[in-house]
């Protein structure tokens, strides 16, 4: 599988795919953007940390950027709205959090913006949630919700139970308790 492709463009050779994935490139280097032509970036699964670099913004050419399964921490850089070829956006399985912000959904040629698995959580605004649908990540954030109430709902379940039960065994115990009282009065009374 090739890493970089080029297209002749202005009659002159030009990086568009560059393809790092799972390469442990440990940073993304600033000297990108003098790829002025790149159209797909794919930086999946290198353990890259930090805040996503706003400078990958002056990227004006591409059209999807994979940058899922990594380390990085904070919000959507804003700037990524000047990337207005943008069709395909993958930040999943970061620790990112925030809401994702509504402007995304005024880019006309994004068809997806993936963005499940972020430990700290991610929320789409509303637009986003019409436009692109929920993702895994709220999927499972409610999942966690429901088996929490679920959990306490079982709890109260086997409390009351146990009650029911404590119940039980104290009314036995009294119906014994109210047998042995009135024999032990019948028996007085027929000693005298």
């Amino acid at each position: 599988m090739s890493n970089v492709n080029c297209e002749i463009i202005n009659k002159e050779p030009r990086m568009t795919e560059l393809d790092l994935s799972n390469k442990d490139i440990g940073e993304i280097p600033s000297n990108i953007i003098n790829l002025n032509e790149l159209k797909k970036l794919n930086l999946k699964g290198n353990n890259l940390n930090g805040e996503i670099p706003t400078y990958l913004s002056k990227l004006t050419h591409l059209e999807e950027i994979n940058l899922s399964n990594n380390k990085f921490y904070g919000q959507i850089p804003k700037s990524f709205l000047d990337i207005k070829n943008l069709t395909v956006l993958d930040i999943s399985g970061n620790r990112l959090f925030g809401i994702i912000p509504s402007e995304f959904c005024n880019m006309k040629k994004l068809k997806d913006i993936k963005y499940h698995n972020n430990m700290n959580g991610i929320y789409p605004s509303s637009c986003i949630k019409r436009k692109f649908g929920y993702s895994y990540n709220n999927i499972v954030r409610y999942t966690r919700w429901i088996v929490f109430f679920g959990m306490i709902a079982l709890i109260i379940f086997f409390a009351i139970m146990n009650l029911i039960k404590r119940q039980n065994q104290i009314k036995i115990r009294f119906k014994r308790l109210s047998q042995r009282v009135v024999k032990e009065n019948e028996i007085e009374m027929t000693k005298q």
